[in-house]
């Protein structure tokens, strides 16, 4: 199996300071798991719903599909093939779909009001920020709902394969400003569902660190302008 690491992090411009206030979707340190097994060469289908304290909305949804004509193993797991990491894994010739889903309950049932109106931004101008490392090209989705399943605002990027599972991480930068819109989008400051879904050719195995978004100090705007204004000023005096 091959191996693909990844942390999901919202920030506003790379290496600028952070204000302390953040929103944790999920740093995965609650074990839960969904396997599919050995089967016939159909579509399977493995849900698993917990209670997450380490999760936005105190919970945690699993959906994991083997896509066919697989009839091979395909797993993921939180905190169990590896601690405070979520682990997707398919065997040798094996597709595999895995949803992760955030609504406040365990239902197994997306409720796209269930996380009540949580904001990503708080204001702020924020990018959604994927660390990855990949030995095949792998897919990642992360979609934002505020009271519609099938209205959001997502983003897709993919994690190029560097041919070894220990390869150097890649980072990825999303601005929330650029989301792509399906249906009638959905609303940053009110959220009601945060889903992720993770794809890939056959035999990739991907691991989640964490889901984050972080709101910027507002000093650090106002330096980052400050900044710009005295390369301007600097510009004007050299012509």
């Amino acid at each position: 199996m091959r191996r693909i690491s990844l942390a999901l992090v919202a920030t506003l411009v790379a290496g600028l300071p952070w204000a302390a206030s953040a929103i944790t979707i999920d740093d995965f340190s609650t074990e839960q798991s969904a396997v599919v097994n050995f089967g016939p060469p159909t579509p399977q289908t493995v849900d698993s719903a917990a209670a997450a304290a380490d999760a936005i909305g105190g919970s945690r949804e699993i959906s994991l599909t083997r896509n066919a004509p697989s009839f091979g193993t395909a797993s993921v797991d939180s905190s169990l093939s590896d601690a405070g990491l979520l682990s997707f894994s398919t065997g040798a010739a094996v597709t595999a779909t895995a949803t992760i889903a955030y609504d406040g309950s365990a239902d197994g049932a997306l409720d796209p009001s269930g996380l009540g109106g949580v904001s990503a931004v708080s204001g702020g101008e924020a990018l959604l920020r994927v660390i990855a490392r990949s030995d095949l090209d792998g897919t990642i989705r992360v979609q934002f709902h505020s009271g519609s399943a099938t209205d959001y605002l997502y983003a897709e990027v993919t994690v190029t394969g560097a041919g070894a599972g220990d390869g150097p991480l890649q980072i990825i930068d999303v601005p929330l400003a650029s989301l792509l819109t399906q249906g009638a989008g959905a609303d940053l400051d009110s959220l009601g569902a945060i889903v992720a879904l993770l794809s890939g050719p056959a035999s990739v195995d991907m691991q989640i660190d964490s889901i984050a978004t972080i709101v910027p100090e507002p000093g650090s705007v106002a330096l980052l302008g400050l900044g710009l204004t005295g390369l301007t000023m600097a510009g004007r005096r050299r012509a």
